[in-house]
């Protein structure tokens, strides 16, 4: 009878063990579990905001590349390229959505912020023209036109690069698979 009541009491010792080592693991993945879902919300919000930045800050170095046969966009004169109010918007906004974004995001768009620092010195530079032709309307100015175009378009080039890594991302680039198979069936 002793026997039996050690071992009921064993098992009953070994259940309690048992269970609680059970719930320690489980508490622990449910808090994981949590803690992944409530930063991927934050996550996916930064990845929105910062889509929705891009397509400003694009907008406005599109304006400036000149494309045959596009007669409806929007476009203006290198002489009132002035970029540093848009940089300084882009910028802001990207400082307040970089925690959330993964190294090769935050690679690219500091590689864009660097590139539109070369473009708010051009406009600097162009604006200084305009100054020195108020001044003396016969003095010779670098001509920025072809700058303007080029770095313009390299800076929506990597813009759209920028796209589609927030688009793999965030998996939307699987969401669009899925639908084309489904569409194609």
């Amino acid at each position: 009878m002793n026997t039996d009541v050690l071992t009921g009491f064993g098992g009953v010792i070994l259940g309690f063990v048992l269970t609680e080592v059970i719930g320690f693991f489980r508490r622990k993945s449910e808090t994981t579990t949590r803690f992944i879902e409530s930063n991927y919300v934050y996550r996916q919000q930064a990845y929105s905001d910062l889509y929705i930045a891009l397509i400003k800050f694009k907008k406005y170095f599109a304006s400036f590349i000149v494309s045959d046969g596009d007669e409806f966009s929007e476009r203006r004169d290198y002489e009132v390229f002035a970029p540093l109010t848009t940089y300084d918007d882009f910028r802001t906004k990207y400082q307040e959505v970089e925690l959330w974004l993964p190294e090769n995001i935050r690679v690219a768009v500091e590689n864009v912020l660097q590139q539109s620092m070369v473009q708010c010195n051009i406009g600097l530079n162009i604006a200084s023209n305009r100054i020195k032709l108020q001044q003396n309307p016969n003095e010779e100015v670098y001509d920025y036109s072809d700058d303007v175009k080029k770095t313009c378009e390299k800076i929506v080039t990597d813009i759209e690069v920028i796209y589609d890594l927030i688009i793999i991302a965030t998996g939307m680039n699987q969401l669009s698979d899925y639908h084309s198979k489904r569409i194609s069936k």
